[in-house]
């Protein structure tokens, strides 16, 4: 088929489990009810046509961590991105491709940044966007979202119900989840090019992450190992931070089998007790040497304080990897020598 043929197979888009691809790019989940993966060949060349909206997303600085003893330790100020959070990497290509599908509107589930960024980019492109909320959602979150102008559904119940309505909507709309759509992380390996761009061509040593879903993980792992194989070197190593009140990647990797419960944390960005993605998180885990562990709510707490006294404020989210930074130096996994970078996933004006 053509490159202008949106629902071309050939695309790229396959079921994780069966192998099946998508019947088209707008389907999410394969009739199996397993998510799609997306192959990584040269067909992606075909999503450089997309009409992407343009709001300035990316090109987010890096900056030496502005406080004491940081060694070679840089921090990528993602909250730059225009609605705020590295969300907007991934929710701009989801648009360009709803846009290329003739899609009336978009769908997600979300009360925070994910739906923030998908009202921006919707709003810009000129199409309806409606967002699903757990009945419960603090007004305080919802104004940046209702602001662009995106109508939102209050679901009675949890966020899980929120998800169930959303997919149930999303039947005969497109459903722009960044953790179900696998396009995603298409956005979100721009962040790996833009690092390698602002160390000068070169590689980082290490990459610690806060994650939850894992959205911006695999896209940046997945541009990080390309980079690398191009160059017949070695890929950074890609570390997963996660809270003790909710680690199932860490518990995959220890191979726990006593699951601990899941609990209030100030770091809500992250509190996914089931990714979706979770085996694919381990494939690049192993992929880059990286490790998982998981950081206590003080240390959360005191690297959130530190950053903002040193003039970076971030959601109590990103203050998660910094934390498990702090650990990974003291048990010598990253040496002072060592070039890292942590991405600040969110600015904290959206939590005070």
């Amino acid at each position: 088929m053509s490159e202008a043929d949106p629902n071309s197979v050939s695309a790229g888009l396959v079921c994780r489990v069966c192998g099946e691809p998508a019947r088209s790019l707008t389907a999410w989940r394969c009739d199996c009810g397993e998510p799609f993966r997306l192959l990584d060949n040269p067909e992606h060349s075909r999503f450089a046509a997309l009409q992407i909206p343009e709001l300035g997303q990316g090109e987010t600085p890096l900056i030496p961590a502005p406080f004491e003893g940081a060694g070679r330790l840089h921090l990528k100020l993602e909250g730059a991105n225009p609605s705020g959070s590295f969300k907007d990497r991934g929710m701009a290509v989801l648009v360009g491709l709803a846009v290329k599908c003739s899609a009336p509107e978009v769908i997600c589930d979300s009360s925070g940044n994910a739906a923030a960024a998908i009202a921006a980019f919707a709003s810009a492109a000129g199409i309806g966007c409606r967002v699903f909320v757990p009945a419960e959602t603090s007004e305080g979150k919802l104004r940046q979202i209702e602001a662009y102008g995106a109508d939102l559904v209050r679901v009675p119940g949890d966020r899980e119900d929120a998800a169930r309505a959303a997919q149930a909507a999303a039947n005969e709309s497109f459903y722009a989840s960044h953790y179900w759509h696998p396009c995603f992380a298409l956005g979100t390996r721009s962040f790996a090019y833009e690092v390698i761009e602002q160390f000068s061509g070169n590689l980082p040593d290490h990459i610690v992450f806060p994650v939850g879903h894992g959205s911006l993980y695999l896209g940046a792992v997945s541009g990080f190992l390309s980079a690398a194989r191009d160059r017949n070197i070695a890929p950074p190593r890609c570390h997963v931070v996660q809270t003790r009140a909710c680690q199932p990647v860490v518990q995959a990797v220890s191979k726990s089998t006593a699951l601990a419960k899941t609990v209030a944390t100030l770091a809500e960005g992250i509190r996914i007790p089931e990714p979706l993605r979770l085996p694919e998180i381990l494939t690049a885990l192993g992929a880059t040497g990286g490790c998982a562990l998981a950081a206590e709510e003080n240390s959360i707490l005191h690297w959130w304080r530190r950053s903002a006294r040193g003039g970076v404020l971030m959601e109590p989210t990103s203050a998660v990897a910094l934390a498990g930074l702090e650990a990974l130096h003291s048990e010598g996994v990253i040496g002072d020598k060592e070039t890292v970078v942590v991405p600040v996933t969110g600015h904290g004006l959206k939590v005070l």
